[in-house]
């Protein structure tokens, strides 16, 4: 075991690790608050935010993410999608029939998951937070809004189960704010009044730098746009939601019937009722007739951010038409931005945690087998990947069945171990589903266990799916070409398999109508 101190640093007495003296000379630092926030001074922070500058740009990019429920709500579910996945350590590709290999891969595999399980995620500005690994994804997926994430790493040494030894780590997470990257680095500015920070060392800080464009420079913008029609809009229903009055009467003024009247108007409000003499009338005016413009300016950049972060709004993009729009199309691009977040997350915890373990445990010269791999519960994904395994299988290409069960996450059962699937299964599948679902058994290369009843399942529910979006558009008038058309648009190669096996449009009026 390499010998490399890092003790957690809880004792007040002790020195500040680089994060805490951060934030310590943060609370110093007065930063620009909220008031005043002029389109100026959001071009003058996107403009410092692209120079490497990220003071003020990180403080108002974090203030707005705060108070502006659609960027929170975007956000938040961005991180969710990836943090609220399930995890595990995966082998990396290697001769299995090399017994070393395989049993210091298993050293490894220990020693890993007893880390990602012991890890312990803080916040530097909230040090009572003691969260886990899900917690520290969730942190590290704000670098897609700010383009950098980065925690220090405190690690302490320990033992597994067995006494052999290990070590194990908390993370403390900094804000933007406390950074720089004038010099295209990630540096840390543990006094506030210095131009160029400390640079980070790599075992020590965990750095997110996202290879996009940061979301909230955009977002800053949107917000900016939004402010207007709102403070327009809540002007206008303070001064017209209560109707104005006014009164005429033949009252000389400074009589008592003029007082009167005057007084009457004064404490008009809820079940107020006034009398009045001969010659005196009401007229309310009244205001906001109709739907004001503020509610739909609002609610368009509303959709804007949902674009932006989500990669599309379900209600909004249902409403277009032809191909490449839907409730589908939406799911796919969701499914894109899921898998592409998560690589990137996976990414950062083996370069940055993993490999410098595995260094620490094992000595520099070690060969890394495992990695830190999120499980994926998709029925998208898994859709498009048994795609790719059926049109592989059609060619004449016999798939071996190890590497289906790894490229599922499903575990290979051992000899003896009871299953469910298997031909048996296959054959009840095929029997329950025969009038929806296409047979391949001349098709497909058998396949072992679980695997079957996870290509019947995911089948099934693509029938399904079909199905009901070839009802509605039925239902809807559209003609057998148009629906075939969609179909083909929203189910890909899957549409000809549906097409093949329903007499869709020969019975379409007592089906469907």
């Amino acid at each position: 075991m390499k010998t490399k101190t890092r003790s957690l640093i809880e004792d007040p007495g002790k020195a500040p690790t680089s994060a805490q003296a951060a934030e310590r000379s943060a609370r110093l630092y007065r930063f620009p608050g909220m008031f005043g926030l002029t389109p100026g001074r959001i071009g003058r922070c996107i403009n410092e935010f692209q120079a490497g500058e990220f003071r003020e740009a990180g403080s108002v990019f974090e203030n707005i993410e705060l108070i502006d429920p659609q960027v929170l709500s975007c956000s938040e579910k961005r991180s969710r999608d990836v943090s609220g996945l399930d995890w595990e350590i995966a082998n990396i590709a290697f001769d299995e029939s090399n017994a070393a290999l395989v049993a210091a891969a298993e050293r490894q595999r220990a020693v890993l998951q007893d880390f990602y399980e012991t890890l312990v995620a803080s916040s530097v500005r909230k040090l009572d937070m003691r969260g886990g690994i899900s917690d520290l994804v969730f942190q590290l997926m704000s670098a897609v809004g700010y383009g950098y994430a980065a925690a220090e790493i405190l690690w302490s040494p320990a033992q597994l189960s067995d006494g052999s030894p290990t070590y194990r780590a908390k993370t403390l997470f900094c804000p933007l704010a406390y950074f720089e990257a004038l010099n295209r680095e990630l540096n840390i500015r543990t006094n506030f009044s210095d131009q160029f920070g400390q640079s980070l060392s790599e075992d020590s800080w965990i750095v997110a730098a996202y290879p996009g464009k940061p979301l909230m420079v955009a977002s800053a913008l949107v917000y900016m746009l939004k402010q207007t029609p709102k403070e327009d809009w809540a002007i206008a229903v303070e001064k017209f939601a209560m109707p104005n009055l006014i009164a005429n009467t033949q009252a000389t003024k400074g009589t008592r019937e003029w007082d009167d009247t005057i007084e009457t108007l004064r404490h008009f409000g809820n079940d107020y009722a006034g009398l009045f003499g001969s010659g005196v009338t009401v007229q309310l005016l009244k205001g906001l007739d109709g739907t004001p413009p503020h509610k739909e300016l609002i609610e368009h950049l509303d959709r804007d951010l949902s674009v932006l972060w989500r990669g599309g709004d379900l209600a909004t993009n249902s409403r277009g038409e032809g191909e490449g729009t839907g409730v589908t199309t939406q799911s796919d691009e969701l499914c894109k931005i899921q898998k592409s977040d998560r690589m990137f997350i996976a990414a950062v915890l083996d370069s940055r945690l993993t490999r410098p373990l595995l260094r620490f445990v094992f000595g520099d010269a070690v060969r890394p087998l495992v990695y830190f791999n999120f499980k994926v519960d998709n029925k998208s994904e898994l859709s498009s990947r048994l795609d790719v395994v059926e049109r592989l299988c059609r060619i004449g290409l016999r798939l071996p069945s190890a590497m289906l069960y790894a490229d599922f996450g499903l575990k290979k059962p051992n000899a003896g171990d009871e299953t469910v699937g298997g031909a048996a299964s296959s054959a009840a599948a095929e029997s329950s589903f025969s009038e929806h679902i296409p047979s391949y058994a001349n098709e497909v290369a058998p396949w072992d266990g679980d695997v079957s009843s996870l290509f019947a399942e995911i089948e099934k529910q693509r029938f399904e799916d079909a199905q009901s979006f070839a009802k509605k558009s039925i239902s809807d008038g559209d003609s057998a070409e148009e629906t075939m058309r969609k179909l083909k648009a929203n189910f890909g190669d899957f549409a000809e398999k549906f097409l093949a096996k329903t007499n869709l449009f020969e019975n379409a009026t007592k089906a469907y109508q």
